[in-house]
């Protein structure tokens, strides 16, 4: 992994970066998770890296590396432009687009607004559902009570190996510094996640009021090929998923969805096995 900061007007962010620079582009939009940032893709990328993709990862604003935006600006199809202008500075036309959870819902609004600029779409655990309509969603929340929620639920740690020990992990493992690129120094000798309330707690907000169904026809008019990976842990969640499923293969008849044997954690629970998955895809929808 090598990282960059990537900047268009007045504003930058950090981009992760896997394969070669001149392969075919993938950007990859991470979740919401208290310590999340692009490098949670680490783990799972090698496969589709050695196929020869250029993959991109930008940690979302206030997340990993990147500076935090005004709360409005984490409104979805805003996100979305950041997306694309992203991929400008890039100086990508035309690429692949993933994202998981947060990320895929974003991804699903910036497919729907330029599907002239997307090859594929690969969605994990995500895109597929409005968040909305989910039970426990807390859609009454004002910005101000979600951003208190975030910051309490801040994930603390004494170190590194309290991390591993928490994610049932080798201290050295892929998916513990994977993880730990989403936490800094508390300044008391432990660790804290980097992403505050602040940012957080607007992104949950705008992210319940985000209709990712509404995009599905300009999805599905354009026939951009879609890989929908679904978790299957624990039951509550594959029961969810199969009714999501269904009305997204109604509203996407092209998409590819396969249930996987993983949790909502897919890319770090599958780690090569995603990355292959996703590659063998690609080149079986890349046209002949």
């Amino acid at each position: 992994m090598r990282g960059e900061w990537v900047e268009f007007g007045d504003e930058r962010i950090y981009v992760r970066r896997w394969g070669p620079d001149d392969g075919r582009p993938v950007l990859f939009l991470h979740s919401l998770g208290p310590a999340a940032s692009g490098a949670l893709l680490g783990p799972g990328i090698g496969p589709l890296a050695e196929a020869g993709y250029a993959i991109a990862a930008p940690d979302h604003p206030g997340f990993g590396q990147s500076p935090p935006i005004d709360p409005d600006a984490y409104a979805v199809p805003r996100l979305a432009d950041r997306a694309w202008e992203t991929a400008d500075a890039l100086g990508w036309r035309e690429l692949v687009l993933s994202g998981h959870s947060w990320g895929g819902s974003i991804a699903v609004h910036a497919a729907a607004a330029r599907p002239d600029r997307v090859q594929a779409l690969v969605l994990v655990d995500s895109g597929h559902l409005d968040y909305a309509d989910q039970p426990g969603v807390g859609i009454d929340k004002s910005v101000e009570i979600l951003s208190a929620e975030a910051e309490a639920a801040r994930r603390r740690a004494p170190d590194r190996a309290s991390i591993a020990k928490d994610l049932e992990l080798d201290v050295d493992d892929a998916v513990v510094t994977a993880f730990l690129a989403g936490m800094m120094d508390d300044g008391e000798g432990g660790l804290i996640s980097r992403t505050k309330g602040t940012s957080r707690g607007p992104a949950m907000y705008h992210l319940m009021r985000a209709r990712q169904s509404d995009q599905r026809q300009a999805i599905a008019d354009a026939r951009i090929p879609t890989l929908l990976l679904l978790a299957t842990k624990p039951d509550e969640i594959r029961a969810q998923n199969e009714t999501a499923a269904a009305r997204f293969s109604e509203a996407v008849p092209q998409a590819n969805i396969q249930f996987i044997d993983a949790t909502h954690s897919l890319v770090t629970d599958l780690r090569d096995e995603f990355g292959k998955t996703v590659a063998d895809w690609l080149e079986a929808a890349r046209p002949s």
